[in-house]
């Protein structure tokens, strides 16, 4: 009966492949459309208004990776902090520096431990991302080669 081994083979993967689908499509949406929800766009806009949103950019972090990263709640404590900061003139003064760029840590600014720590994470996705493209390239460029130096140094 080798027919019976064919279709339990064809309907397990077929079963495989709709639970992943199944599972995947759904969540993508669901984590799209709260990236989109209006509440979380007002948040948006607000940090971007104020110099929590230009503190970011100064930062070297990318704003889109912050506001998909940070919880709402984590974003309106943000906002509220740059709100009733006392340093505006050290604010101030560090956004118009052009010398400064890429700054590690901000003394002055309530959200800077915050902002340090989405920095780092950015920085280690970043890193892994990387890591991942020069291991794609180096099998990419080993595979084309000739099977006899797939295991010789090059």
């Amino acid at each position: 009966m080798p027919g019976n081994n064919c279709s339990y083979l064809f309907l397990s993967v077929l079963g495989i492949s709709l639970i992943i689908l199944g599972v995947y499509f759904p969540r993508r949406s669901i984590l799209e459309s709260f990236a989109r929800h209006p509440a979380r766009e007002t948040l948006i806009d607000r940090a971007l208004c104020m110099p929590l949103g230009k503190m970011l950019a100064k930062c070297n972090i990318d704003l889109r990776y912050y506001f998909v990263s940070q919880s709402t709640a984590d974003v309106s404590e943000h906002i509220r902090n740059c709100a009733h900061c006392d340093h505006i003139e050290e604010c101030d003064n560090f956004l118009t520096d052009d010398n400064l760029h890429d700054v590690d840590n901000i003394p002055f600014c309530p959200n800077s431990d915050a902002i340090s720590r989405v920095k780092q994470i950015q920085q280690d996705m970043r890193s892994k991302i990387k890591k991942r493209k020069q291991v794609r390239s180096h099998l990419k460029r080993a595979f084309l080669l000739p099977p006899s130096h797939w295991f010789t140094k090059q």
